[in-house]
């Protein structure tokens, strides 16, 4: 393993670049190919190729998509309810396969390149996606189970080649005490297996308070990193705190970022939208690299 992340984390690397391009890749290097969470060879393939682009030093997979895709391994009469749903299929064959593969693949054609990120939903995401109503809190025994099958199913692969797992947090408003003792359930099962844990509160697709973090959220989450891309780079270099990354938000990739701010921060992180057209990507990641942007 290449350990870009994990260096950073423990204050030896001068800096981390960190862009999020799984979506951008698939669009733009693959085609929108449907068979993109169905053909590992290929998309480890895409994924390298992008990288020689994009120049991150890490490259996250999103570790849920292969099993909601076609809702694997849901049996029949447990569809209404979300917590039974995740638990099953959280443990389907076919997509666990897919992700195993697809790490070993990909950490061949890397070849220290770049360090390997799994990405999850957190809890309330999960069931959410499958059901529940957004707009209700769900039960701690709905969390709990769902944290359980997260934990579980990370376990799978302890001993591939990963680096860090990156919980998504998609409404800050939202987050209560459930839902920081499920999610540490998770986070303390990875953390023992050495991965370094960041929670991802600033895509552009956050809902509610994304930044700055409400008051209290970061003291109930024992998370080593933050990333809140729409974070503004000023507000990082303020802080001068190793554990959040960002300033690679809407404004980036739109072509306004403040340059003197991006160049005295050292921890970058954001998403490349996927719509976003490759001349402008190239600009974007040009002038990031030279320092001017």
């Amino acid at each position: 393993m290449s350990a870009f992340i994990r260096r950073w984390a423990a204050g030896t690397a001068s800096r981390l670049h960190w862009i999020d391009f799984d979506a951008y890749a698939c669009a733009v290097f693959a085609g929108g190919t449907a068979s993109w969470t169905r053909d590992p060879d290929r998309r480890a393939a895409v994924l390298a190729q992008a990288l020689g682009v994009v120049g991150s030093e890490v490259v996250t997979l999103d570790l849920i998509a292969p099993f909601l895709s076609g809702r694997h391994g849901v049996p029949s009469g447990v569809g209404a309810d979300p917590a039974a749903c995740a638990a099953a299929l959280l443990t389907a064959d076919q997509p666990a396969a897919y992700i195993a593969t697809l790490i070993d693949a990909l950490a061949h054609r890397l070849g220290g390149r770049a360090d390997i990120a799994l990405s999850v939903p957190s809890p309330r995401d999960v069931l959410v996606a499958l059901g529940h109503p957004a707009a209700s809190a769900p039960s701690f025994d709905a969390l709990d189970d769902v944290g359980m099958a997260l934990s579980d199913l990370t376990r799978s692969w302890s001993a591939k080649p990963i680096d860090a797992l990156v919980i998504r947090v998609s409404d800050l408003a939202a987050w209560n005490a459930d839902e920081a003792e499920a999610t540490g359930a998770v986070i303390a099962a990875v953390q023992h297996f050495g991965w370094t844990v960041a929670l991802d509160a600033g895509g552009s697709g956050t809902r509610g308070v994304a930044w700055p973090p409400p008051d209290g959220f970061l003291e109930t989450v024992a998370a080593d990193l933050f990333l809140f891309a729409e974070a503004p780079a000023e507000d990082l270099a303020t802080r001068s705190d190793r554990r959040f990354g960002g300033g690679l938000g809407q404004a980036f990739w739109a072509g306004t970022p403040d340059p003197d701010a991006l160049s005295r921060w050292p921890f970058t992180f954001g998403t490349i939208p996927p719509t976003t057209r490759p001349e402008e990507v190239n600009v974007r990641l040009s002038a990031l690299s030279a320092g001017a942007v």
